[in-house]
C-alpha cells in the first residue's frame, strides 16, 4: 500500500483483508498484489481516518447482533444465539465489552450510544492487529430486549442494525 507491506488478514476469490500500515497518508492510496513475486494491477484505495464497524456474532428477529461479552467472558444476546452458548442479557450499570474494528488511531477514542441514549466508555483500545475493544457502562432506562447500538469516532460512524440484548 504505497510501497508499504499491509498485513493480510484474509484472502477470497473476490476479497482482500488487509491492516492498513499505520504510516500511510489520508486520502487516495495505490495497493499492488503481489503473489509469487509477480505483480498484479495497481487498484486505488481511498484511506481515511476511521471506518468503525462491529463485528457480528449471528443473526436473530432479523437484527445482527456485535460480538459482546459480559466482565466475565460470557456472551450476551438473545437465547440460542450462538450455537451450544448461553447468551444472557446485559443490565443497566454493568460494564460491558464490545469488539469492532476500523476505529483508527486509538489515540481518538470512540463515543457510544445505545439505543440513543450515550454510554460511558470505559476503555478503549486495540487487543490484537485490527481487533479493537470497547468496555462500556450500560445505561438505565433501557427497556428489555434489542438494543441498537452506534459508535462515533470523528465524523465516522459505525454500521446500522447492530444491536445488543437489554436484560430484565
Amino acid at each position: 500500500m504505497n510501497g508499504e507491506q499491509a498485513t493480510v488478514s484474509f484472502i477470497g476469490n473476490t476479497q482482500i483483508n488487509l491492516l492498513v500500515p499505520a504510516d500511510v497518508q489520508l486520502g487516495t492510496a495505490q495497493i499492488v498484489v503481489t503473489d509469487n513475486g509477480i505483480a498484479g494491477a495497481p487498484l486505488s484505495a481511498t484511506v481515511v481516518p476511521a471506518t468503525p464497524g462491529f463485528f457480528l456474532i449471528g443473526t436473530a428477529n432479523g437484527n445482527g447482533y456485535i460480538a459482546a461479552e459480559h466482565s466475565d467472558g460470557s456472551l450476551i444476546g438473545p437465547a440460542n444465539l450462538v450455537k451450544g452458548a448461553t447468551t444472557t442479557g446485559a443490565k443497566a450499570g454493568e460494564t460491558i465489552q464490545l469488539f469492532a474494528t476500523g476505529f483508527g488511531s486509538s489515540t481518538h477514542p470512540p463515543s457510544v450510544v445505545i439505543e440513543g441514549i450515550p454510554a460511558t466508555v470505559a476503555f478503549s483500545g486495540v487487543i490484537s492487529p485490527g481487533l479493537y475493544q470497547i468496555n462500556v457502562t450500560v445505561p438505565a432506562g433501557l427497556a428489555p430486549g434489542d438494543a441498537s447500538v452506534v459508535a462515533f469516532v470523528g465524523n465516522a460512524e459505525s454500521q446500522p442494525g447492530a444491536f445488543i440484548t437489554i436484560g430484565q
